[in-house]
């Protein structure tokens, strides 16, 4: 890549880290540097690893969170710059050098960034932007950044990473971010170790700000309260990182304080509630990666029918046993909202019915189901999207069949934009006059999602 043709596009700060957004041959790359001299960062951070590391104290004789020895090392920073009558803007790079993180840190708290990846070891990692989509960067861990990064996590996880258990999924939390992480390394990861680190807000997005940005309408946002608040079932689908956890937790945030929520994740990606009035049980369980067996997703998923909640969260139900519990769950009266793969209402059906073994009755538990959508366009930017909103109602619209029965579904919502190339009525137009000559032959039990319309749509009320 010739570097005389990168020109700038776009600059701003990040504490005291400057970033640059710079473009060349239709790729953009994302450069970040502190704006404080090397040789003055290099004496600061090695006469302060003098002082932590020269302190006989309790400090350094128990297992803490990340957030706990950032947080007590960021005091004692702030004591050392005091000394040196030196600025408290310093304390986060002199603290991420000294866990080792300092070349990912300046990414963990840029709020542009959603999120963050390497694909081998000893190539440079690249980033997804709000605003500029994938950047590449010129940020290459050695073996011992990735060391740091990886004790951190096994740590504060006590999780086992090795080659008999080559992946790693967690939560890295702290007052400044929330980010899942997803390590591969050999004999799974065949080019080296390899991550995936995606960033959340610490507070969310609210319904307001995903609809500002596009997310969805006004009018499927207050349909989608409406059925919250009358505490029905909501199913989000789509691919990964199309912003399911991210519409999940912006409906969530609007329950009613009284209501008792349990959620039940494998990293926590639904926002801490608590401090703000709402009675909440946040669940973690092992992911499908980890090799700990003291509990599971299908075994929280049962015991919620003995935990009495008004609204339950459960996250990435990806596996056959996961869908059973769900249904079970959901078939014994519990309400709540469920995220789950896939890229279509006929093929997560599908998939529920062929390859889970959900029988059709317990179908009639899904009150409302949302597909979404990440569209990738020209330049990289990634936008995620409401496509569409099913819901109950006795005069199905979109019609499907499995094994000589038929499922109808009304269509309360569709994004017409975003389903002008590629819609479920499309995908169906072909099959469209054979299912409806099946309805009125069919003997079968029709199962429909029903009672609800999108009139009143202004009312977010119950």
């Amino acid at each position: 890549m010739n570097h005389e043709r990168l020109h700038v596009i776009d600059s701003y700060k990040v504490n005291r880290y400057s970033v640059s957004i710079l473009e060349a041959e239709k790729k953009k790359y994302y450069y970040v540097s502190n704006d404080v001299n090397d040789n003055v960062i290099d004496s600061l951070f090695y006469a302060f690893r003098v002082r932590i590391f020269s302190t006989d104290d309790a400090f350094f004789h128990s297992i803490q969170s990340f957030q706990e020895i950032f947080s007590n090392l960021s005091m004692k920073a702030v004591e050392f710059l005091d000394e040196q009558e030196m600025r408290h803007d310093l304390v986060d790079i002199l603290v991420s050098r000294l866990l080792g993180i300092d070349k990912l840190y300046p990414l963990f708290i840029d709020n542009h960034i959603n999120e963050i990846y390497q694909d081998s070891f000893n190539f440079p990692i690249y980033i997804d932007h709000e605003v500029y989509g994938r950047c590449e960067t010129s940020i290459i861990l050695t073996s011992k950044d990735l060391e740091c990064l990886i004790t951190r996590l096994k740590i504060e996880n006590n999780l086992l990473f090795d080659r008999n258990n080559p992946s790693l999924k967690t939560e890295l939390i702290s007052s400044r971010f929330r980010m899942r992480i997803t390590i591969d390394q050999p004999p799974i990861a065949a080019d080296g170790i390899s991550f995936n680190i995606r960033k959340f807000r610490k507070m969310g997005f609210s319904l307001t700000e995903l609809i500002n940005n596009n997310t969805l309408t006004k009018e499927a946002a207050e349909f989608l309260i409406k059925i919250m608040n009358r505490r029905r079932n909501i199913t989000i689908i789509g691919e990964p990182g199309s912003g399911k956890t991210t519409l999940a937790n912006a409906i969530d945030l609007l329950t009613p304080d009284e209501w008792r929520k349990v959620t039940i994740e494998d990293a926590i990606e639904t926002v801490n509630q608590l401090n703000l009035g709402k009675h909440q049980l946040r669940i973690k369980v092992p992911s499908l990666e980890s090799s700990i067996n003291i509990t599971s997703k299908t075994q929280e998923i049962i015991k919620l029918l003995h935990r009495t909640p008004e609204y339950v969260f459960l996250g990435e139900i990806q596996t056959p046993e996961h869908s059973k519990a769900m249904f079970e769950a959901l078939g014994a009266g519990l309400k709540g909202i469920q995220t789950t793969h896939s890229d279509s209402l006929e093929n997560i059906i599908k998939r529920w019915v062929f390859q889970h073994d959900i029988k059709m009755e317990q179908l009639n538990a899904l009150d409302c189901v949302v597909i979404m959508r990440k569209e990738i366009l020209r330049g990289g930017k990634i936008t995620r999207k409401v496509l569409k909103i099913y819901s109950e109602n006795n005069d199905g619209k979109i019609i499907i069949q499995l094994n000589g029965q038929i499922i109808a579904f009304d269509e309360v919502y569709s994004d017409t934009e975003l389903c002008s190339e590629n819609s479920i009525k499309t995908d169906l137009a072909e099959n469209s006059k054979e299912n409806l000559f099946e309805i009125e032959k069919s003997k079968e039990r029709q199962f429909h999602f029903t009672n609800s319309s999108i009139t009143d749509l202004s009312q977010a009320g119950g």
